[in-house]
C-alpha cells in the first residue's frame, strides 16, 4: 500500500481524535471551560439554558463510523485504535489496559489502519 495513503490515514485518525476530544463533555453536565476564560475568548457571554451544539466534522464523524464498524469486526482492533489515538498513556500501558501483548497491540493498531486505508480508498 502507498506510504500517501497511510499518512492520510494518520492524518484522518489524529484530526478525529483531536475532534472528539476536544468537542465532547463526556455527559458529565460541567462546561469545558470557565465563565472568565470564554470572556476572554468570546468577549461577552450570554448564558443559555440550551443545550451546546456540538460542532460538525464530517471527515471526523465518518472515521468514528468506520471505527465503530471495525469494532463490529473485531473489537479489539477498534478498541487498540481508540487507545492508540484517545488520552495520554504510552502504548504498553495502554495494551496492558486491553490485556494483550504489546507487540499484539501494534498488529492491531496496525491492522486498524490497514482496514481504514481501505475502506477511505474505496469510498473516493
Amino acid at each position: 500500500m502507498k506510504t500517501s495513503s497511510f499518512a492520510y490515514v494518520e492524518m484522518r485518525l489524529i484530526r478525529w481524535a483531536t475532534w472528539f476530544s476536544r468537542n465532547n463533555l463526556y455527559g458529565i453536565g460541567f462546561p469545558s471551560s470557565s465563565m472568565q476564560y470564554r470572556i476572554m475568548v468570546e468577549g461577552i457571554v450570554i448564558r443559555s439554558t440550551a443545550p451546546k451544539q456540538f460542532p460538525s466534522n464530517e471527515d471526523a464523524e465518518e472515521t468514528e463510523a468506520l471505527v465503530k464498524e471495525i469494532e463490529k469486526e473485531n473489537k479489539k482492533v477498534g478498541l487498540a485504535l481508540r487507545g492508540q489515538y484517545f488520552g495520554n498513556k504510552t502504548s504498553r500501558e495502554r495494551a496492558e489496559q486491553l490485556g494483550i501483548p504489546y507487540s499484539v497491540f501494534r498488529s492491531y493498531v496496525v491492522m486498524g489502519k490497514h482496514w481504514l486505508a481501505g475502506r477511505l480508498s474505496a469510498q473516493r
